[in-house]
């Protein structure tokens, strides 16, 4: 007897444990991802943001890349073999990243379920792509909130050519590959 009510108590409180409020809160997180990405539904965790000036020789306007992952750099630059990569990269043209609103990225490529293996990183499965056709954006928002020389707080938006829209947020720190 005394084992069924233990039995009955641990029941109730994982039901407690796991109740709707879980779901809401998920719900929350994909209206309005933090540090996250959300596409067909799916959130997207970003731990790491690189940033890199393609061109260092002039001040003239060039392309800004920000690679995103899911991963730390510790993680990304150990040598171990690593799982479910998610990856972002796309590149702003600018003399130098403000805190305005971006509508365009030369380049851009988003994959998830990427892998390092023995020191060879394979990219995974494509759900935006700059260079296929089907996985182009038609539209592109990207707005740097505040910038500082190792923070950044931005929000961005790409809507694939079949309407899917892939949106996110990003507030951290970042690590200038220039310096």
């Amino acid at each position: 007897m005394k084992i069924r009510l233990l039995i009955l108590i641990l029941v109730v409180s994982l039901g407690i444990a796991c109740s709707s409020d879980d779901d809401a809160a998920t719900q929350e997180n994909l209206e309005d991802p933090v540090n996250a990405f959300v596409f067909d539904g799916i959130l997207f965790d970003m731990q790491t943001l690189w940033i890199f000036d393609e061109n260092t020789q002039s001040d003239e306007p060039s392309k800004i890349g920000f690679n995103f992952f899911n991963k730390t750099t510790a993680q990304m630059t150990s040598g171990e073999d690593l799982d479910d990569i998610t990856a972002i990269y796309f590149a702003l043209t600018d003399d130098v990243i403000k805190a305005v609103t971006y509508t365009n990225a030369v380049d851009y490529e988003f994959f998830v379920e990427g892998t390092i293996s023995e020191g060879s990183y394979s990219r995974g499965d494509a759900i935006l792509n700059y260079q296929v056709t089907a996985e182009q954006a038609v539209a592109i928002e990207v707005v740097i909130n505040r910038i500082t020389a190792s923070e950044i707080s931005l929000d961005f938006s790409f809507t694939r050519n079949d309407d899917e829209v892939i949106y996110g947020n990003y507030s951290g720190t970042y690590l200038n590959l220039n310096d």
